[in-house]
């Protein structure tokens, strides 16, 4: 009798036979199943342990060629494109990893492709941290969630968070719908700032492109019926941005919350 196939393996071959009927070409050397080791998209699937990883192969040489670019000192705005796209890719498992680029999308903006770049020291800095960070650009699948949800505010002259316990099923349900996409890229100007903290300021004012977030129905019911208690508030010396009240609440708890981890005290999701 014929070895079963895994329901994986038969998909696969669902999807290969309906290449073959469109007919759509398919690289072979592209295709695995009942692998518990993958390499695919520019990162490698380790099944057993649950790590994602960027391709060592892509990673290496990448730092290799980043290194040799901060050892000349020089390179062209082409090659600094693309190295710096290459980055992207890599830093886009820890989305935290992007903050680190900054210099690097004005050194050739506007230039052509051909132009030399002489490297700043502060560029040569910035392409030195992802040669350091590259390797840490990891997510463990398997990582526990933290039972709990967590909300943070704040307003130009206060910060505060607050902390509920929830069901697991329903704290892994929240880590599989949290937003993928960023949409709070820019401050408000300060009009728009002094409106936000009043409550006066329409929705559709308050994102770019006049784009109106709408959350998920499951963070609507978390932020209503768990019962909330304060972990912390703290008060401002001087008026602060809202935007960047707000965010500086959520970097605060979410320090208080790897302590929390380290101490024991809670799983987190990694």
């Amino acid at each position: 009798s014929g070895e079963l196939k895994s329901l994986g393996h038969a998909r696969l071959d669902a999807a290969l036979s309906a290449y073959d009927a469109a007919p759509l070409a398919v690289s072979p050397d592209k295709v695995f199943h009942d692998c518990d080791r993958a390499s695919f998209w520019g990162i490698t699937v380790h099944g057993r342990s649950g790590w994602v990883r960027p391709n060592p192969d892509r990673l290496w040489a990448l730092v290799l060629v980043t290194s040799r670019i901060v050892q000349l000192g020089l390179c062209t705005a082409q090659l600094l494109e693309s190295v710096v796209g290459s980055w992207l890719s890599i830093f886009l498992l820890r989305r935290r990893l992007l903050a680190a680029m900054d210099h690097v999308f004005a050194a050739a903006r506007g230039l052509a492709p051909n132009a030399i770049i002489r490297l700043s020291p502060e560029l040569s800095a910035e392409l030195c941290s992802f040669v350091l960070l590259g390797p840490l650009a990891a997510v463990c699948l398997r990582a526990p969630v933290d039972p709990h949800v967590t909300a943070t505010d704040a307003s130009s002259t206060w910060q505060a968070a607050v902390r509920a316990p929830i069901p697991e099923p329903a704290a892994s349900e929240g880590v599989r719908q949290c937003i993928q996409k960023g949409a709070w890229t820019r401050l408000l100007a300060e009009p728009a700032a002094w409106l936000r903290e009043k409550g006066l300021l329409a929705l559709e004012l308050e994102l770019p492109d006049s784009e109106v977030y709408s959350a998920p129905p499951l963070y609507i019911g978390l932020a209503r019926y768990p019962s909330y208690s304060e972990c912390w508030r703290r008060e401002y010396r001087t008026r602060v941005h809202i935007n960047i009240g707000e965010l500086e609440a959520y970097l605060r708890e979410e320090r208080f919350a790897w302590e929390r981890f380290a101490r024991g005290d809670q799983p987190a999701r990694l």
